[in-house]
């Protein structure tokens, strides 16, 4: 998924965020592969000003490539802050952001002073959006958002309160992991609309659910193997693993 701040006078553009390249929206408006996939993402990068940071996401190895060719600031997130391409940018004084002991720990270099500030933004199993610290793809959204925050004015106090709230109750993001308790199982119910939600749901020992939008998809995680609920779902990735 691709973001950019909106709200900026003359077109130019204080922030932009990548998520990631998945396989997803294929034979859509003719992409039908990654690489033209990353190219359409990637777009966002022209419309920053000189000062603009384009945030990625350093777990992705098509990212990790053409980031070599953008002529713009980066800043980097991960789900380990101490990933070798975290390391290297905060070597260069870059913005960073991932997970150490099991904190969000955001580097950000603070112009100003002429420091790079480390940032704690609290316990991700405390941040309701990763499902008690085991949604992975969500800890990767965090870690993304928090740098595209800081870089729109944002304070850190800010982002840490909002991260330490948002996603508890199930109307803050409706049919997006929508979390439930029910007979002493927790439900969560998600959109599932590309083929990154079902495949990466929680790691959780609880009874999951994704059933809304286009692709349902149900998991029993106490149970062995898989139940699709729709026969037109495409084949699982090879490390797909629903135990």
């Amino acid at each position: 998924m691709a973001y950019c701040d909106v709200a900026w006078p003359r077109g130019a553009l204080r922030v932009a965020l990548v998520t990631n390249i998945s396989a997803d929206h294929f034979g859509e408006y003719g992409i039908d592969d990654l690489d033209g996939l990353a190219d359409v993402k990637l777009v966002v990068a022209s419309t920053l000003d000189e000062t603009g940071l384009l945030v990625l996401n350093a777990d992705d190895p098509l990212l990790r490539t053409r980031a070599q060719h953008i002529d713009r600031p980066i800043g980097w997130f991960s789900r380990d802050y101490a990933s070798a391409t975290l390391q290297a940018h905060r070597a260069r004084d870059g913005a960073t952001s991932g997970v150490r002991n099991d904190r969000l720990i955001v580097s950000w270099p603070d112009r100003s002073q002429a420091v790079v500030q480390e940032l704690d933004l609290g316990a991700i199993a405390d941040m309701p959006l990763t499902v008690d610290g085991t949604a992975d793809y969500n800890i990767s959204n965090i870690a993304g958002a928090a740098l595209a925050a800081l870089q729109l004015g944002i304070s850190h106090a800010g982002i840490a309160a909002a991260l330490a709230r948002f996603g508890a109750d199930p109307m803050d993001n409706p049919g997006r992991l929508m979390r439930y308790d029910y007979r002493g199982a927790q439900v969560l119910v998600d959109y599932a609309h590309n083929p990154e939600g079902p495949y990466r749901p929680p790691r959780s020992s609880h009874a999951v659910c994704a059933a809304l939008g286009e692709s349902p998809w149900c998991w029993a995680r106490r149970a062995i193997g898989r139940r699709p609920i729709s026969p037109h779902w495409p084949t699982p990735p090879p490390d797909f693993n629903p135990t």
